[in-house]
């Protein structure tokens, strides 16, 4: 029985690498299905195979092996039209166990456990007849397979705290075991101490449905003054669900001395406190006013009283002071470390106060100092020992930080969300701008021909257009006028509020037509424009004939400024398009003016390659109809709806 005694964990593959054919000389190997009647296949076992042991409720697969060739099994057992059936008379395993036999692939079988196998025992497999072909001969009808012991391992254990709630303080445990266990002896043989006390410590245990995971809650009252071992403990003895395996500590990791063990380190009130961050940020009040703030992140709340007694912020020096006469100052020094930062240089640097923001609590794990120093510049931020927090924790030891001072925001935004401007209504759009002395502001207007261009090759919307290739943008489909305006601004630190009229840009001395879509750039320029604002000096019309490589972006630019733009319709149109359940869609149209139905306005649905590729009329309710589109594809895939009357007024609806 030794021999036979297999070792499995997944999957039980039993191999013949002998096969003995009782057949006429010269036959030819087949499949069984082609097998000539009266032709016998005889198949035994390789008994030193390497088989894995199995736990839990694994499935078990046996390969047969009737023919080789090359060292390969090729030769299927099973009869023809049986695999993935059911198995139902000539196999037996014992001890019996609930479960079913089924043919898997063409020379295998598998028993599917209907329950868990027994821990650390012997299983016999009988193999008898009724269930292969009568030109099937087994040499061996038995084969034997033993099953893992129950074990257990501590996965996790760690000292966590609730970030709602610092009073609530615990340890976590996660405990995997391969095969079920009881709850009540897990608590019988699980213990808790704290090293050298002789008390156990409390805990709550909560297991999965399958009871092979136990998540263990061991609830901490306070914290001491000096770090804690915590060490749990779990004993031989532990039974399985059924009752019928014990757990036995052999060579398993973290097992000493017959139990199975795992620590964590308890903070103590000193060592637990500590500053994840200390950050310099600039960020816009609700006025778009950029500020400078200190950041302190604790991981436990704070008070203000609590920290701006314990801390102290210093300017340092542009130039790191030379140690003695025989050095020179070196000039503009990036600082990097606090150990830089001794009593001299801290001597020779300026000392900041800043002002508190408020916060919206008594307490909180992020405060933050307003600032006012130069950007570019390094702050030294040192916060004592002894600061307590919420929770009854001290800072236990001195921590100091240099931070290097970001440079102010420069922005550029288009105010107006919209993208529609009335030919009747207001034409004025409101820029802000930050950080810049200057605006530069290209209005390219996309001719009507080149709308399927500009479809097809922008991603985003109407407010964040962006070009698909670098190589292809509005200098390919649009007529240009560039024009610069010097902003009236003092401090580049306050926001500058502009407008920019549409109103004269629509004039036949601009463009041929006054209305259409626009596309309106608008770039920060820190150079001072030479000239004021006039037509003569500062605009400069020009039509683009060249492919040029442009990137825009709200921070980046050609000329490296910040970037915004907008695709702009006027119009003295609107349209509205539903779409229906049967995919047809209906279009209606009116006027801005007076709000009336526009009638007799044309309706073209534009194709890809710019001609439509369906066009019809409103009737006198501005209404019209048009068909399912779906089956539009190729050069005629829509992409724009174009409403126009009398060559005067034009809407695209992407």
């Amino acid at each position: 029985m030794q021999n036979n005694r297999l070792n499995l964990r997944f999957t039980l593959i039993i191999l013949s690498l002998l096969t003995m054919l009782v057949i006429a000389p010269g036959l030819r190997a087949e499949t069984i299905e082609n097998m000539p009647v009266g032709d016998v296949i005889e198949v035994w076992f390789n008994q030193s195979a390497y088989l894995n042991k199995v736990e839990n409720h694994e499935p078990v697969t046996i390969s047969f092996c009737g023919q080789t060739e090359s060292g390969y099994c090729r030769a299927p057992i099973r009869p023809v039209g049986t695999a993935g059936k059911l198995i139902k008379t000539g196999i037996s395993i014992s001890p019996d166990i609930q479960g079913e036999w089924r043919f898997e692939g063409p020379s295998s079988i598998q028993f599917i456990p209907g329950a868990n196998w027994q821990p650390d025992t012997e299983y016999t497999v009988t193999l008898g007849a009724g269930f292969l072909p009568p030109y099937i001969k087994l040499k061996n009808k038995s084969y034997s397979f033993h099953t893992h012991p129950l074990h257990a391992a501590i996965s996790e254990m760690r000292y966590m705290q609730d970030s709602n709630d610092v009073m609530k303080k615990l340890v976590s445990m996660h405990i995997n075991f391969n095969y079920p266990v009881s709850q009540k002896s897990l608590e019988s043989k699980l213990s808790v101490h704290m090293d050298n006390e002789a008390a156990a410590v409390p805990y709550n245990v909560v297991m999965n449905n399958e009871k092979t995971e136990a998540n263990i809650e061991i609830p901490l009252a306070e914290l001491h003054e000096q770090e804690k071992l915590m060490r749990a403990t779990i004993a031989e003895g532990l039974e399985t669900a059924d009752g019928k395996a014990h757990l036995m500590i052999d060579n398993t990791l973290h097992a000493d001395n017959g139990k199975l063990q795992e620590t964590v380190m308890i903070p103590s009130i000193y060592s637990y406190l500590h500053l994840n961050s200390i950050d310099i940020q600039v960020v816009k009040n609700k006025d778009y006013v950029p500020q400078q703030l200190l950041i302190f992140d604790v991981n436990a709340p704070v008070t203000l009283t609590d920290l701006t007694s314990n801390i102290e912020i210093y300017l340092l020096p542009k130039d790191k002071p030379a140690k003695n006469d025989s050095e020179r100052p070196k000039k503009d020094y990036d600082w990097y470390s606090a150990d830089e930062a001794d009593a001299d240089v801290i001597a020779k640097s300026e000392k900041i106060t800043g002002e508190v923001q408020i916060i919206p609590d008594e307490r909180s794990n992020v405060v933050s100092y307003k600032l006012n120093v130069p950007p570019s510049r390094y702050v030294l931020v040192k916060v004592r020992k002894g600061m307590s927090a919420y929770g009854g924790f001290i800072l236990g030891k001195d921590y100091s930080v240099i931070v290097k001072v970001p440079q102010m925001l420069q922005e550029v935004k288009i105010m107006s969300d919209g993208a529609l401007l009335s030919l009747s209504g207001e034409k004025t759009l409101s820029i802000l701008s930050l950080g810049y002395k200057k605006l530069t502001y290209d209005i390219a207007q996309i001719s009507n021909a080149n709308i399927n261009h500009l479809v097809s090759q922008t991603r985003g919307d109407f407010q964040n257009p962006e070009f698909n290739n670098y190589m292809f943008n509005e200098n390919n489909i649009a007529d240009i006028i560039h024009e610069d305006r010097v902003l009236n601004s003092t401090d580049n630190k306050v926001p500058v509020f502009s407008s920019f009229d549409f109103s004269k840009y629509l004039e036949r001395s601009f463009f041929s037509k006054k209305q259409g879509l626009f596309l309106l750039t608008v770039r920060g320029n820190d150079a001072v424009a030479e000239k004021e604002n006039s037509n003569e000096g500062l605009i400069n019309r020009y039509r683009h004939h060249k492919r040029h490589h442009r990137h825009y972006g709200q921070n980046a630019s050609d000329s490296g400024g910040a970037t915004d733009r907008r695709l702009i319709l006027v119009t003295d149109m609107g349209m509205l398009v539903k779409r229906n359940h049967d995919k047809t869609s209906d279009v209606f149209v009116m006027s801005f003016a007076d709000g009336s139905p526009v009638s007799h306005a044309d309706v073209e649905v534009l194709g890809l390659n710019g001609k439509p590729s369906f066009q019809t009329e409103t009737d006198s309710d501005g209404h019209a109809n048009l068909p399912d589109l779906s089956g539009f594809d190729k050069d005629k895939e829509p992409v724009a709806y174009v409403v126009k009357k009398r060559q005067r007024s034009y809407l695209y609806a992407v």
